[in-house]
């Protein structure tokens, strides 16, 4: 059964980025790289972005953006620079635990303001996988959004088979490595083959049962969910290292997991570091 989610940007630009969640029994298990890219020919990379995020009131969610950068493009305001804007609301709101599509929408609503009061047009759209656990439920939720163009939460893996992996941004190595094929493949087959969308669907799900890698994702535990993020955002960064033309993964990789008991926690994070520690790497 083909039980992944191809989740990547949409338009005519190249997609940038590479974020995974991993929702299994014992908990989520979320990762990150750190690269931005400006430009296009030749393009700058910035390899100390914040793309995973934890928000002080809300410890039992984490956030993963990708996509469009910039929230407020005139003012170049990420979702993660809008933080103690987020936290200082939540200060001084009343203290209660909202659910994880309640904290979702809170965070949409929110950045849908902020989109609005920059007043600049969007040629694309932020996206964000928010995963979170509500009080009293034994497995967690997963929802993504799109500011602007799909601002309503929607729930992800919610099915029969609540578990499994979401990426999002630039996946397609990833992809190979899970599925055996990726959303490139996906889109030539299709125009070279003239088929219908669900055409395309139907030849997704049956190539899927014979190429994919065989994983249990409902008996993982939560190091060998932390463990195959890592390797998948590793992986492509190292390829993408030795391959030419788009390099937008990169940097070092955050991780995260939460659970039912714990809420929110780092795994690895990056930190600020002196010329020093630097030079030793």
């Amino acid at each position: 059964m083909f039980w992944f989610f191809i989740l990547t940007q949409q338009g005519n630009h190249e997609e940038m980025s590479l974020v995974i969640v991993l929702k299994g029994r014992e908990g989520i298990a979320m990762a990150a790289d750190s690269r931005i890219t400006f430009g296009a020919s030749p393009p700058v990379y910035y390899d100390n972005a914040t793309k995973l995020l934890r928000i002080n009131g809300l410890s039992h969610i984490g956030v993963l953006t990708y996509g469009a950068s910039f929230i407020d493009e005139y003012h170049k305001r990420t979702v993660h620079s809008f933080l103690p804007e987020m936290e200082t609301m939540l200060e001084q709101a009343p203290s209660f635990r909202p659910t994880v599509r309640e904290s979702s929408s809170w965070l949409s609503q929110f950045l849908m303001q902020k989109h609005g009061e920059a007043n600049t047009p969007s040629t694309s759209s932020t996206e964000l996988l928010i995963g979170g656990f509500d009080k009293g439920d034994p497995y967690g939720k997963v929802f993504r959004l799109s500011i602007p163009t799909a601002p309503e939460p929607i729930e992800m893996l919610a099915g029969p088979y609540p578990f499994g992996l979401l990426w999002g941004g630039m996946p397609q190595i990833a992809q190979r490595i899970i599925l055996g094929f990726d959303s490139q493949t996906l889109a030539a087959t299709q125009q070279i083959l003239n088929l219908e969308d669900e055409q395309s669907a139907l030849l997704a799900d049956n190539l899927a049962a014979f190429t994919q890698t065989t994983i249990p994702y409902e008996v993982l535990d939560l190091q060998d969910s932390v463990d195959l993020v890592i390797l998948l955002i590793r992986t492509t960064i190292t390829i993408l290292n030795l391959a030419t033309g788009n390099r937008g993964v990169g940097g070092p990789i955050d991780v995260a997991t939460i659970t039912r008991a714990e809420g929110f926690n780092f795994v690895q994070k990056k930190s600020i570091i002196g010329e020093g520690a630097r030079h030793a790497i």
